[in-house]
């Protein structure tokens, strides 16, 4: 892959791509794959500024979706959308605007990522903490539980909850 293709293609916003592209106003994170009769949205973004569809198995980043869509060859996808978002990327050099561009977006994926990573040691730590207080605070006879550790109830109320919000945490 060339530079410069590479470089429109870590520019080029996929879901604006889609957006443009397909007339669909998307709100969510799937849309309607235009490679196949699709009636319930089955395609989704990705990572990196990519894309796939789950039915038809097509994928990739925002070259390959309009050279896919418009029938077009890598290099004349990219020259599209260099050319209708204004890129000012050029075949050897990318312009200040595009590298601003790419750079506020890595600059945000880094941001998110660092972001769900202080959330998931967050949760890790609570969980380990109650997972302490149920096996060093549970009452020992039947006689302890009339007089249960606080730490323990609280514990074993919300241990399953916060199980169920580290599993289903984002992994980026």
């Amino acid at each position: 892959m060339s530079n410069f293709i590479r470089d429109v293609a870590e520019t080029a916003p996929i879901r604006e791509v889609v957006e443009r592209y397909t007339d669909q106003d998307i709100k969510r994170n799937t849309f309607l794959c235009p490679f196949h009769d699709d009636t319930h949205p089955s395609a989704s973004f990705k990572r990196n500024n990519r894309w796939t569809c789950y039915v038809c198995n097509a994928s990739g980043d925002s070259v390959d979706f309009v050279a896919k869509l418009f029938g077009l060859r890598p290099i004349d996808a990219a020259r599209k959308l260099n050319d209708d978002f204004g890129l000012g990327i050029l075949d050897k050099k990318k312009s200040s605007s595009a590298i601003r561009i790419a750079e506020e977006r890595k600059a945000k994926q880094a941001r998110r990522k660092a972001a769900l990573e202080e959330k998931n040691r967050k949760l890790s730590r609570r969980h380990r903490a109650y997972v302490y207080a149920i096996n060093h605070f549970a009452p020992q006879t039947p006689n302890d539980m009339d007089d249960l550790d606080p730490r323990y109830v609280e514990a074993v109320k919300n241990i399953d909850a916060l199980a169920w919000q580290i599993e289903t945490l984002p992994r980026r």
